[in-house]
């Protein structure tokens, strides 16, 4: 698992490319929270890059999504695979996360959060 972080316009932007499965998680959570607790407030998560999602990766993106909101922070889920939109959909996480398709849209609704 590869993880890039940037900011942009008070956005933090988090880069995934890999797998995101029972090993990976934990790591990706972990850094994620680092990030929260210092004081990122609006996240923007980008799915693009992740080759596979297992159920332990879709937990971990349901964590991410509760310590944001109990951060008071906001985060969006951008440019999912289709066969991750797919898995999304089918364990109705889609109707828990906000999700974007592309990347750009998501940095426009985090911005228009300030």
């Amino acid at each position: 698992m590869h993880m890039c972080r940037t900011e942009l316009s008070g956005v933090t932007i988090i880069e995934l490319a890999g797998i995101l499965d029972i090993v990976t998680s934990p790591r990706v959570q972990s850094e994620i929270r680092r990030w929260i607790d210092a004081g990122a407030a609006r996240l923007l998560v980008d799915l693009s890059g992740i080759e596979q999602v297992f159920f332990s990766g879709l937990s971990t993106l349901l964590a991410i999504h509760q310590a944001m909101q109990e951060a008071g922070g906001r985060v969006v889920f951008a440019a999912p695979r289709p066969f991750f939109r797919e898995m999304l959909k089918i364990s109705q996480f889609d109707r828990l996360l906000e999700v974007v398709p592309e990347r750009q849209m998501a940095l426009e609704t985090l911005q228009d959060t300030a």
